[in-house]
């Protein structure tokens, strides 16, 4: 009878262990599906942040290229320089011919 009882009471001891440890357990899986809901969202986030900052990059060397392509013909000011010492250097050439 002294056996059973030893055997009772050691049983309900690691009971009372198992059920904490058990508690414990069913606590940390809801924190773990916490944190991969969180993981998961994030992810969400990067991927759209990246496809727009690759969209972004992508349009601007776009509007890069398209500026060094543009014939650059200079400033109505150096024009208009070029046109005076054009016409001084014709008007020197042409001065022994009249």
């Amino acid at each position: 009878m002294l056996l059973a009882d030893a055997e009772l009471v050691s049983t309900r001891k690691l009971l009372a262990k198992e059920k904490e440890k058990n508690s414990s357990l069913f606590l940390q899986v809801g924190d773990l599906k916490n944190v991969i809901d969180v993981y998961s969202g994030s992810q969400v986030l990067l991927i759209t942040n990246n496809n727009k900052l690759t969209q972004d990059i992508i349009d601007l060397d776009k509007k890069y290229q398209d500026e060094r392509v543009k014939p650059r013909l200079g400033s109505p000011l150096a024009w208009t320089i070029t046109a005076a010492i054009g016409a001084m250097f014709g008007g020197y050439l042409l001065k022994d011919r009249f």
